[in-house]
């Protein structure tokens, strides 16, 4: 597979890429092109990784379920204490149902690993809300790198 390149539109572009790969050197990963523009992705969004992969995708699932982005309905009917309840085996508490209100939600910014997508059908199938899976998987999880006709998934 031929990844065409095209040179960075200006020195803060990369000097960005640059950083991204550094700070995935740092932290004891390989910096693969399919990393580095994920790193890059979630630093133009201005959203910072923090807490385990499983933490970071129950989080943007709840923003997009409690501030009801499409495909989630507008209003789920259910309490703070209910959403905390149906999900405490996830380690969700009321105080971050309350975040997941508070905080913006950022299209396309969960890895696409099938651990990620595991877990985006078990909060769904915990809610029952009759949301198609596909559609939520199509907010929430990063597309990967684009030639401009297919997209190209890491290895």
């Amino acid at each position: 597979m031929l990844i065409q390149t095209v040179p960075f539109s200006n020195i803060e572009e990369a000097n960005l890429y640059r950083g991204c790969s550094k700070n995935l050197r740092a932290n004891g990963f390989k910096a693969h092109c399919f990393r580095v523009e994920y790193a890059v992705y979630l630093a133009k969004s201005r959203v910072k990784k923090r807490g385990s992969s499983t933490e970071f995708t129950t989080r943007h699932f709840l923003r997009g379920l409690i501030q009801g982005i499409k495909p989630f309905p507008d209003t789920i009917g259910l309490s703070y204490r209910d959403v905390a309840n149906s999900l405490e085996h996830c380690g969700v508490t009321v105080s971050k149902v309350k975040e997941a209100n508070r905080s913006p939600f950022v299209f396309n910014v969960i890895d696409n690993t099938s651990a990620n997508r595991k877990l985006i059908k078990f909060l769904l199938e915990a809610f029952g809300l009759g949301v198609l899976y596909g559609e939520v998987v199509q907010i929430l999880v990063f597309k990967g790198l684009s030639n401009g006709h297919e997209i190209i998934q890491a290895p």
